[in-house]
């Protein structure tokens, strides 16, 4: 069996930082591997020749250039070729913040943008390895982490990006009219599902409620009108923005900013921006 590794020193420094890598590498020709206990690390490994399958918790899969595993620490594994050369990439990595970056358990997936994920797996592996080999892959770890969870599909459902493309007309609807009457039931008809189907649809894909996310983007856009050079009332900048009563828009403010308006332009004012 041919393999490029590499396993990295992992110091106490290391172990606090929230996201590190500790191994990561190729095998041309994976064959079997069993582990009873699993590994200490998180565990990821996706096809790029031949086919194998994997047994996790009583449930086998088969796995093809595309496809792979995510399995969290301590998850008994058993995975095995049945076309050689079953060609496999795999990265091991460790840190406190990865549980909240894929708040995901055990799965298999399907890549929907492999040459992303393949260019950042080889600018890991080929760093230099010296003494800045751990800070730099921590940041490439995160980038791989955050975009291997936008474009991989579990149990044969849209990807994040995917489900992000088909409500790119409700986005785009919402940047263009947040300063108006916006109802549900013409945002669902943008993409032609029910109401209550984009609501599941826009919480899968950005993790928020849409009549939330209306709100921040409404919220955001208030802050730039507070600090224009415009010198418009809190009044008009409330109406701007989608909110005909003063009152309701300053205390939807505080509300989600801790202060209101007057005190947020006030603060950036006094402090030069």
């Amino acid at each position: 069996m041919q393999a490029k590794n590499y396993f990295a020193i992992i110091t106490p420094e290391v172990k606090a930082l929230p996201f590190y890598v500790t191994s990561i590498g190729i095998t041309q020709n994976e064959t079997e591997i069993i582990r009873k206990n699993g590994m200490e690390d998180y565990q990821l490994l996706y096809c790029a020749g031949g086919e194998g399958r994997v047994l996790i918790s009583g449930k086998e899969k088969a796995t093809g250039k595309g496809t792979g595993f995510f399995l969290p620490p301590k998850t008994r594994h058993h995975y095995f070729a049945t076309k050689q050369p079953w060609k496999t990439h795999w990265l091991t990595f460790n840190g406190s913040g990865v549980q909240q970056v894929l708040n995901t358990g055990t799965c298999t997936f399907k890549i929907t943008n492999m040459q992303l994920l393949d260019n950042l797996f080889f600018e890991i592996l080929s760093l230099p390895r010296d003494n800045s080999w751990t800070e730099k892959s921590t940041v490439m770890l995160y980038s791989l982490l955050i975009n291997f969870k936008k474009y991989i599909s579990v149990d044969n459902s849209l990807s994040i990006h995917e489900k992000r493309l088909r409500l790119a007309p409700v986005i785009d609807y919402i940047s263009e009219n947040y300063g108006s009457v916006i109802e549900l039931e013409g945002l669902s008809s943008l993409i032609g599902v029910t109401p209550a189907h984009l609501c599941r649809l826009f919480k899968e894909s950005y993790s928020i409620r849409i009549f939330d996310y209306i709100t921040r983007l409404r919220l955001q856009k208030a802050k730039e009108l507070l600090l224009s050079k415009n010198k418009k009332s809190i009044a008009e900048i409330g109406k701007a923005t989608g909110y005909s009563s003063p009152s309701y828009f300053c205390s939807l403010f505080k509300k989600y900013e801790n202060i209101t308006p007057e005190s947020f332009k006030k603060m950036y004012m006094q402090s030069g921006n």
